[in-house]
């Protein structure tokens, strides 16, 4: 998994089948974050309290979401158009099409 952040580049995960917490609990200042088509689910508190986090972009169908992976923090889901199994939100984040990024 990626870990170390640069500002002039966005955060890519780029391995971990199932997201866990830690990867994202200290990075209260990042902003934007795309997660790769082999994560299959996200864990409780994976996004707690990243106040600065502005965007997601998921790569691949949608993963199993705990219900308070986001708590304290207020994302925008982006999302490709043919990934399978989303809907309007997402752990109660609205959700995009990747072509719908500002």
């Amino acid at each position: 998994m990626n870990t170390s952040l640069n500002p002039h580049r966005q955060p890519t995960v780029r391995s971990a089948a199932n997201f866990r917490p830690a990867a994202v609990l200290s990075a209260a200042c990042l902003a934007r974050i795309t997660i790769p088509d082999s994560v299959t689910s996200i864990g409780r508190y994976a996004f707690n309290s990243c106040v600065s986090l502005t965007s997601i972009t998921f790569l691949g169908d949608a993963p199993k979401v705990a219900d308070d992976c986001f708590e304290g923090a207020t994302p925008t889901i982006y999302r490709k158009p043919e990934a399978k199994d989303w809907g309007e939100t997402f752990g109660g984040r609205p959700v995009k099409l990747i072509s719908e990024k500002p």
